[in-house]
């Protein structure tokens, strides 16, 4: 085995003992699992984590369930500049609620380097992580962190970034559920993303004819209470 590699391994052990057995006991080579959160005082972000991840990664696989223009746009330079370095890349969104923008899958098609699949509504997947391949090791943040603006830079999120070597049996088994649900989904087209967006469109239409028809014809204003107005808000910031 190269040198390079049984240091590598060697400080990932050691940090991983650091994280999971002693902190004072054993000393953190760089690799110790972290918690990642949005806090605009001490100037964190998960996105800070995500670009960092994209600019040097050899591949990438994402699975989100959802995804905004905004997000998108957050790393398009890292994702740019991958395009450049023909590193590919794999994206798997959802159906999932109908909350997806037909304008954000449509600006997923833009990605040259990246392949996008949708996957099958029958199985609800709200599932997030993020997979970077690195010659000698892989990275996973996974957690509460979908692609979003508000996700990424403003939201209390909480998401795990863990560090392994290829051979990990954890991020084997993670890789290998990507590839099982991303053989089931249809590939992202211009048409696909049609007929999505005629039924998001008929769906949204009926709740709205719904929501008329559960009306009295003197109706007055209504108001949503505080718990109202938040779970309203959070689907805002989801569109957003």
């Amino acid at each position: 085995m190269p040198e390079g590699i049984n240091l590598f391994q060697d400080t990932l052990i050691k940090s991983l003992k650091f994280g999971f057995v002693d902190n004072i006991k054993y000393q953190d080579g760089g690799y110790s699992p972290q918690i990642l959160v949005n806090n605009s005082d001490e100037k964190r972000y998960v996105l800070t984590d995500l670009q960092e991840e994209l600019s040097k990664c050899a591949a990438f696989y994402f699975s989100v369930a959802f995804v905004t223009k905004n997000g998108i746009a957050m790393i398009k330079s890292q994702l740019s500049d991958l395009m450049d370095k023909k590193v590919l890349g794999k994206i798997l969104i959802s159906p999932y609620l109908d909350f997806n923008d037909p304008d954000a899958m449509r600006e997923l098609l833009k990605l040259k380097n990246v392949e996008v699949r949708l996957t099958p509504e029958k199985i609800q997947m709200h599932a997030k992580f993020y997979l970077f391949e690195h010659t000698g090791k892989q990275v996973l943040i996974s957690g509460s962190s979908n692609l979003t603006h508000t996700a990424l830079k403003i939201n209390y999120e909480w998401n795990i970034k863990l560090t392994t070597t290829h051979n990990g049996e954890f991020v084997q088994n993670t890789k290998s559920e990507f590839d099982r649900i991303w053989e089931q989904s249809e590939l992202l087209t211009p048409e696909i993303i049609e007929t999505y967006a005629k039924k998001r469109k008929k769906i949204i239409s009926l709740t709205k004819i719904n929501d008329e028809e559960k009306l009295p014809y003197s109706a007055e204003k209504i108001v949503p209470n505080k718990m109202q107005e938040a779970a309203l808000e959070g689907l805002r910031n989801i569109r957003e």
